[in-house]
Formats: C-alpha cells, sequence, structure tokens
C-alpha cells in the first residue's frame, strides 16, 4: 500500500473487475488487455502510455462494461517529483535492477528479458 493505494503486479483470478480506477502505463497491447481484466464495470482506466502498435486493439470490453477512458501521457512533473523526493510515494518495488551507467549495453539487454520491471542506470 502507498498513501492508501493498492499497487498490483501481476493478476490473480481474485483480482478481476475489482477495481475502481487502474492506471496503465506498459504501453503494450496485453497490458491495455491486463488493465481490461482488472476494472469493474463503469470504472476508470488512465492510460499513462501510448499504445503504438499494429496489432488489433479489443475495445469490447470499454463499450460492454461503459469503461471510463483517460488518457494522461503527459503531465506536470513537479508533484511527482515532490512526491517521490517526500516518500509519499515509492517506486522501490517496481525498480529490477541497477547498473553503472558505462554498462548500458549490458543493462538494455537485461531489461528486454521477460518480466523484467525497471532497470536504471546510475551514472
Amino acid at each position: 500500500m502507498n498513501a492508501g493505494i493498492k499497487i498490483k503486479l501481476g493478476i490473480e483470478h481474485s483480482d478481476k473487475q475489482s477495481f475502481d480506477l487502474v492506471v496503465e502505463a506498459t504501453g503494450s497491447n496485453s497490458g491495455f488487455s491486463d488493465t481490461m481484466k482488472l476494472i469493474k464495470p463503469r470504472g476508470t482506466v488512465i492510460l499513462k502510455s501510448t499504445i503504438a502498435s499494429r496489432e488489433n486493439l479489443d475495445l469490447t470490453p470499454t463499450v460492454v462494461n461503459e469503461i471510463t477512458l483517460i488518457g494522461s501521457r503527459c503531465g506536470l512533473f513537479k508533484p511527482a517529483i515532490d512526491a517521490l523526493a517526500t516518500g509519499i510515494v515509492s517506486v522501490d518495488s517496481m525498480i529490477d535492477s541497477t547498473f553503472p551507467l558505462e554498462n548500458f549495453s549490458e543493462a538494455i539487454e537485461y531489461a528486454k528479458k521477460p518480466d523484467t520491471l525497471k532497470v536504471f542506470l546510475k551514472p
């Protein structure tokens, strides 16, 4: 929990249609599909990414379940940076690995592995 917000990585059967609000930030068709599994009927999905794909994207669940979609790719950075700096929001659980900047090629190869979360480069 972060400031009363339930954070979920991965989906279990009991999670289906159990969230009033879901923030989709993967930028992938599969992430959007997972989001549609998590959101309650008449819930709200915030799209914090651009899904740029030539594959078909099934929007049927958004219509059938009356889902509200809100696009929010860009926004104010200062409030987000302040929330991170003060610890109101913690993203530590999303950091998979940290590599020295000079090992950027190795970091990129590592980031390509399935199920890898965020990979950081440290100057």
